[in-house]
């Protein structure tokens, strides 16, 4: 009996430990398994990290100048100095006493649609502004009129405009090119003289004015810079003749010169 009493215990002693192995075996599964899902869950934050620190650190890209002309429209002005050539300067204009050739300030404005990258066609409005003057040239007495103050003065404008064609060439933001336009010059110039009487109303004046128009016609070039996607800079040249002034007009027989101009360019639409 006490035989098999020490046999029973010794196997219930062999089970109990197969048991407790058991649980052991299965106690440490679960302690692995719930390590490698935590550190699932750590590593994709990191690495979610790991990739916003590569987009940062991504250098940012240069300013994007490369938007297309084609199919598009521009604006530009631009203002510099009129050189009125001398082969067409003449002898004074004794009716407006204006002389086209002192005045040297030139603005204009161009309205351009840019057929392809390269080739583009515009009109050019341009404005030669003579300001308003008036010099007293003495003091006189008339018998019967008394003292008179005796004055000239001029002023005008000169609209050259017209049609034009341009080309250019594009390395990355420098873009040269050749210009040619056809179009017509104005003129509406005025002067003269004028005798103010000091005690009484008996002025007199002797005011002419003069307006014309003659064909005229360019060739130039330039480069415009880039800036930005939609603004440019541009140096621009030109040299103007024009049809004979007959009879001639401010001094001068014809439209004729150089100009040197300084712009803004603006790339209409998106």
């Amino acid at each position: 009996m006490k035989v098999e009493a020490a046999a029973r215990q010794t196997q219930l002693s062999i089970t109990a430990k197969h048991i407790i192995l058991s649980i052991m075996k299965i106690f440490f599964c679960t302690f692995v398994t719930a390590l490698l899902l935590v550190g699932k869950g750590f590593s994709a934050p990191l690495l979610q990290t790991d990739t916003l620190v590569e987009q940062l650190s991504k250098p940012v890209p240069a300013t994007d100048v490369s938007k297309p002309y084609h199919k598009r429209f521009s604006i530009g002005i631009n203002a510099g100095r009129w050189q009125q050539s001398q082969r067409s300067q003449v002898g004074p204009d004794n009716l407006t006493f204006v002389n086209v050739a002192d005045y040297h300030f030139k603005m204009g404005a161009q309205l351009e649609y840019h057929y392809t990258e390269a080739l583009s066609f515009y009109l050019d409005v341009n404005t030669i502004i003579i300001p308003k003057e008036e010099n007293i040239q003495g003091i006189s007495w008339r018998l019967g009129q008394g003292i008179r103050l005796n004055a000239t003065g001029k002023g005008g404008i000169i609209v050259p405009y017209g049609l034009g064609v341009r080309y250019a060439w594009t390395f990355n933001r420098l873009r040269p090119f050749v210009t040619s336009t056809v179009g017509a010059t104005y003129f509406y110039l005025g002067g003269g003289t004028v005798s103010i009487a000091i005690f009484n109303s008996t002025d007199e004046e002797n005011i002419v004015r003069q307006q014309k128009h003659v064909l005229q016609w360019n060739v130039g070039g330039g480069f415009d810079y880039r800036f930005s996607p939609v603004f440019s800079s541009r140096l621009a040249s030109q040299y103007w003749l024009s049809s004979p002034l007959s009879p001639p007009i401010g001094a001068v027989d014809a439209f004729q010169g150089l100009s040197f101009t300084l712009g803004l360019v603006f790339l209409m639409g998106r």
